[in-house]
Formats: structure tokens, sequence, C-alpha cells
């Protein structure tokens, strides 16, 4: 909301050619449209593509750049309509062209300056992205055999379960982005944006990918439960819930605490135990 706000009001102050003729109230409706309406499809562009394996493999600035060109695409004929409802004297003139050729001419004029926008507004958080080559948190599993030692390590390890057993679950797909050193042991998940902040019981990480997707990938294996909109947590690393003053938190191992909100307090309550407030370190 603030990126969309922020750059509403630079259009506004600047009035570029487009809105000249407008009013300031009418610049400000022209240009808080077009800013809510093409950051919101460039963000519904970014969290679709995360959801195609394909496409989440690529490099993320490269998926950035892409989000940016198909939500200006999207946006195209969205622009021309708000063109068409705030008639100014320099759009007016667009409308002589053929309905084709107009939106070309949006899009051609939109796409540039879109991308660049989108990749700035996620430019600090690119920066802050792991690299997924790190060295794994250990070089080999220990294992016990009748011809080995105790504790002795090998170079790979027979993939086949044991007879009897049921393969194990496949990883989240999400767990494909994260550093080796930060292992598989998950704490807390948290949105920010399309981006997906990860916490194990190693450190933890950002990387891009939708928030909602990470959780629907967790559901089947109950290793957790979502809290609120924009948290999940591992179940074994909860300590419990405490309230403070209206707010019901949820508290780790390592004493944070994150918010649970109204409509899953019920379910909080009944899953996790209450704790004090020495437990407590929000």
């Amino acid at each position: 909301m603030l990126s969309i706000g922020g750059i509403s009001v630079l259009f506004i102050y600047l009035n570029p050619e487009s809105s000249q003729g407008l009013s300031l109230l009418g610049r400000t409706i022209y240009w808080s449209l077009h800013t809510a309406f093409l950051i919101g499809l460039m963000q519904t562009a970014q969290l679709a593509m995360s959801s195609f394996r394909s496409l989440g493999g690529l490099p993320p600035i490269i998926q950035v750049v892409l989000a940016g060109v198909i939500g200006a695409g999207l946006f195209t004929p969205v622009g021309v309509g708000l063109d068409v409802a705030l008639p100014t004297a320099v759009s007016s003139d667009d409308l002589t062209q053929s309905p084709g050729a107009r939106l070309l001419d949006e899009f051609l004029a939109i796409a540039p300056p879109a991308s660049l926008t989108w990749v700035g507004l996620n430019a600090v958080r690119l920066l802050r992205l792991p690299d997924r080559n790190a060295p794994p948190l250990q070089s080999a599993p220990i294992v016990k055999t009748a011809a080995m030692g105790e504790g002795e390590r090998v170079d790979s390890v027979d993939p086949l379960p044991p007879e009897g057993h049921a393969p194990q679950t496949r990883d989240p797909q999400f767990f494909e982005r994260l550093p080796a050193t930060l292992g598989r042991d998950l704490v807390a998940l948290t949105a920010e944006l399309h981006y997906l902040r990860v916490q194990t019981s190693a450190g933890n990480t950002l990387i891009l990918f939708p928030f909602g997707q990470a959780v629907a990938e967790l559901s089947a294996a109950d290793r957790g439960m979502q809290i609120h909109r924009s948290h999940w947590v591992a179940a074994k690393h909860v300590v419990g819930v405490r309230r403070k003053g209206e707010r019901l938190f949820c508290v780790l191992e390592s004493g944070a605490a994150l918010p649970v909100s109204r409509r899953r307090e019920a379910e909080a309550l009944e899953r996790f135990p209450k704790v004090d407030g020495a437990r407590f370190s929000r």
C-alpha cells in the first residue's frame, strides 16, 4: 500500500503528458487507479508464476522482470479504459486509432517503465535472496551396519525404503529453494508480499515463493498450523499460546511470538497449551 501511495503521489506531482488537462482531483483518481491496478496485476502475475515449477526455477530477477511484462500486458486494456473514462486533451487524440493499434501503443508505453518499477520495488528483497548452492549442513548421513563401526560416515545410502515401509512423503516444493545449510527442520513461515520468510532450527532466509502455496504443501503432512494470514508455525517448535491484552500470540521455543488471528484463536487454544509471561518475549 505504501508503494502504491508513493508512486501515485509522484505521478500526481509530476503530471506527465498522459494526465495533462485533468484537474488535481482528476489526476489523483487517474494515477491512483493506474498504480493500484498495475501493481496488483504484477503481483498477481508473480504469484501465478511461482506456482509453476518450470517458471519458479528461473533466476529471481528473470521472474520479476517477466511478472512486470505480464502485468503490463494484463493492465493494457484497463489503461485504455481509464483513458476513455477520464479523457484528457492529449489522450483524446488516440481515439482515432484502431483498437488494436491503441492497445499495442499502450502496452509499448507501459511495459518498460512498469517492469523497471517492479524490479525497483523488489530490489531490496532480491538482494537478500540466499545462494541455493551453499554447502550442505552435513556432508553425509551417519548409519550403522553389521559390517561397519558405529557412527561411520558413508558417501551414499540406499534410496529404497525398507521392505514393508511406505516411501517417505515428497518434500514441499519450496524446500528446493532453501540453502542446504538451513536443513529441513521448519520452525515457522511468514509471508512478505509474494516472498516467503522461512525459519528453520538452523536459521532463516527469504525466498521468492507464495505463502499460500507453501502452507498448502505442508497441510498434507500436518506439520503444524496456519495461525494468521501471514504466519504458519511447526507444532513441535511451539511452546504454547499466551494472551497479551486482547490479542493471542503463539510462543516459539526461541521465546519469539507470532500473532494469532481472531478466527484461528479457537483452533490454536485447542491445539497448544497456555503459557505464562516468562516465555513471552515479543
